[in-house]
């Protein structure tokens, strides 16, 4: 039997190994991935963890200054920064950039030091305390930032257009889509969203004036105040009004329009 034979025989073996090969590559790449992935959202559930820990730690000094409840307290800070000591190690194990290992070790050490400060004989004012707190959120804040980046998580939301349907945009749709903090439910609130830029004594001017009309209006029935937008041009802007229910949206648009009408040509300059 000639050599030539073996031929089709060794080239399908040698396919087959490279074959396997590479998916055992590919899958290996894929499970780090999701890996690093789910440590991402780990660093951040745990730093908040290790800030609760200091916050209940600053609160026992305060109440029971050398009691059970501050040993209580700092046995519970111990095992935050315990558990944060073997999240770091896992984080040694999934990411090889030292930024991702030097950012989160720098949030333990930046934790285990206003944990000495707070255990020290001279108690921290509160001042001091937050002052802290917002040093550690920092170190978070920066540590989730670099490991998401190395792990390929874009936490920057492009802009881009996006399609809401053959109409008109609306007050709904802006705020499905935007990131902004919603203002508590029965506290007035009114957002100015002109393409123009307005001078600081106008928007003011504004605020205080749209508060003296409406400020007060709660809906009688829901417990809820008006949230207001300004948009548009400053000279010839739209408002928009988002009530509880379409009662209150008319009862609150019968008191603005006169306020929309008076201001229409405060603004400008």
């Amino acid at each position: 039997m000639q050599w030539t034979n073996f031929i089709p025989l060794v080239s399908g073996l040698v396919g087959a190994i490279i074959g396997a090969l590479a998916n055992a590559f590919l899958r290996d790449r894929s499970d780090r991935r999701t890996a690093r992935e789910a440590l991402v959202g780990e660093i951040a559930r745990h730093a908040s963890e290790i800030l609760a820990a200091l916050l209940e730690f600053f609160r026992a000094r305060q109440i029971d200054g050398a009691g059970l409840e501050k040993w209580s307290a700092l046995a519970a800070l111990e095992r935050a920064l315990g558990q944060g000591t073997a999240l770091e190690i896992r984080i040694f194990r999934e990411f090889r950039a030292r930024r991702v290992r030097t950012a989160y070790h720098r949030l333990l050490n930046r934790s285990e030091i206003l944990k000495d400060a707070l255990s020290s004989e001279q108690a921290l004012s509160e001042k001091r305390f937050k002052t802290g707190t917002r040093w550690v959120e920092e170190q978070i804040s920066e540590s989730v930032r670099v490991a998401s980046a190395a792990a390929g998580i874009d936490l920057v939301d492009r802009a881009r257009l996006i399609f809401v349907g053959w109409r008109k945009v609306t007050l709904k749709d802006r705020q499905a889509l935007s990131y902004d903090p919603d203002p508590l439910p029965w506290e007035y609130a009114l957002a100015l969203q002109f393409a123009d830029p307005l001078p600081q004594d106008a928007v003011e001017t504004i605020h205080r004036r749209s508060r003296d009309r409406i400020g007060d209006m709660v809906c009688a029935i829901h417990d809820r105040a008006p949230h207001v937008v300004l948009s548009g041009q400053s000279s010839n802007f739209r408002v928009e009004i988002d009530a509880c229910c379409a009662l209150f949206a008319e009862e609150v648009n019968l008191r603005f329009m006169g306020l929309g009408h008076a201001e229409r040509g405060a603004p400008t300059p």
